[in-house]
């Protein structure tokens, strides 16, 4: 601000005078704009990339889950044919105090019987360490989850029995994988965009703009504007060697990153193939062995009742008894790998989908 009087005092002006300076880069050929949608890009791989690790955490849950409700499964099976064989080892001992048999007998249900008690501390030692992990992917403390995995249902999870048909190759689009590639592509694309508009001039307007010229009928007259704007056209001409160099860089990461698209979808429909036919097949294996371990058990039934009634030997028994375990170690684990096969369906497909997607 600056203020003036006369000696007389008869007037006195105050002038106010202020500036807005100002420098712009006229966008002629799109650099600014390709710049902006490469880090736009790169902001949404970030994202994907988080994405990605959500979807990986939820299916090691899942898995793991699975894994707990199977070894607690193995458990009771265990504890009943322990509960048999200690029944057989109990008829066996009578028989051989009654005379019908000698101490053989009694030996091998005995053998038999400790043989099936000694896995036992192991599958618990299984369910505890299950357990530990499945808390610590959920982010809890030691014992966290106990009470809700007590409450739930403790049954191995159990899919559908049939599969939806003509899943959508493109449905691979929203895993978090492919996506992340895919937009590292884009911003690749926009970077090479970026460095080939570094050839052509570019168009700076600098000045200042004074607040006296914003009166009206001043701000067009070129006597009362306070400023000027002067425009400036640079050119990359001493540039050109560097101006190439960034611009192969760059089409060489653009190619880099399409390689990579395209084997990220190649493993993504891979993986989605792999899962298909994993799901089909230990649904076939599943139904087989369910009718084997059916018609075990009721063998190992008959086998008892007749080892009670003295018409068959003890080995009969025993071997009844273990074909019946191992057809049920059988069943659970094709079970498992059943549920588990879903899990990594669902997370081939990029966290399940829809025919809207």
């Amino acid at each position: 601000m600056v203020s003036s009087s006369d000696n007389a005092g008869s007037s006195s002006t105050t002038n106010y005078t202020s500036g807005l300076n100002a420098s712009w880069e006229v966008d002629l050929f799109g650099k600014r704009r390709s710049i902006v949608e490469a880090a736009s890009a790169q902001v949404s791989a970030s994202e994907e990339n988080f994405h990605s690790v959500q979807a990986s955490l939820a299916s090691e849950i899942a898995i793991a889950y699975t894994q707990f409700r199977v070894y607690e499964a193995a458990l009771e099976v265990l504890e009943r044919t322990v509960q048999t064989r200690s029944e057989t080892s109990q008829l066996a001992t009578w028989r051989n105090q009654a005379g019908e048999t000698d101490s053989l007998e009694s030996s091998q249900a005995l053998s038999s019987l400790e043989q099936a008690r000694a896995g036992i501390p192991s599958i618990q030692q299984s369910i505890s360490q299950t357990r530990n992990f499945l808390t610590l992917l959920s982010g809890q403390v030691p014992g966290g989850l106990d009470g809700l995995l007590a409450s739930g249902q403790k049954n191995i999870p159990d899919p559908a029995l049939s599969l939806a048909v003509g899943i959508p190759a493109d449905a691979i689009r929203q895993r978090p994988d492919v996506r992340l590639a895919g937009y590292q592509l884009l911003a690749a694309a926009a970077n090479v965009r970026a460095a080939d508009a570094e050839r052509y001039p570019s168009l700076n307007l600098t000045g200042t703009l004074g607040t006296n010229a914003l009166s009206a009928g001043k701000i067009f007259n070129p006597d009362t504007v306070t400023s000027g704007v002067i425009a400036g056209l640079s050119g990359p001409i001493f540039d050109a060697d560097r101006i190439r160099s960034g611009i192969a860089v760059q089409n060489a990461i653009e190619e880099q990153a399409f390689q990579t698209y395209r084997s990220t979808v190649l493993l993504a429909l891979s993986e989605v193939e792999d899962s298909l036919i994993a799901c089909r097949r230990t649904t076939e294996r599943l139904a087989t062995l369910e009718k084997a371990t059916a018609a075990a058990r009721e063998a190992a039934t008959l086998a008892q009742q007749r080892y009670a009634a003295g018409i068959t030997d003890i080995l009969t028994v025993l071997d009844s008894q273990r074909a019946l375990l191992a057809l049920e170690d059988s069943l659970f684990t094709v079970r498992a790998n059943r549920a588990i096969a879903y899990i990594q369906l669902y997370k081939a497909l990029g966290g399940g989908w829809s025919p809207n997607s």
